[in-house]
């Protein structure tokens, strides 16, 4: 599916709504992660995905 095509689904399921410190959607193939900037620096994830290989996400 198309990134385009996810804005009109609505997610399976919602976690940490409540807390609005960590936000997971689940869109079945994709899971969209979302941190109040608190909550990402308490994770690190900059350090923790330091190594990761980018990918490019082509334009429209």
């Amino acid at each position: 599916m198309h990134l385009k095509e996810y804005a009109a689904e609505l997610p399976a399921s919602v976690e940490g709504y409540n807390q609005a410190e960590w936000v997971l959607a689940d869109y079945g193939d994709l899971l969209i992660h979302i941190f109040s900037p608190k909550s990402r620096e308490y994770y690190g994830l900059e350090r923790l995905w330091r190594n990761a290989r980018s990918v490019e996400i082509p334009g429209e």
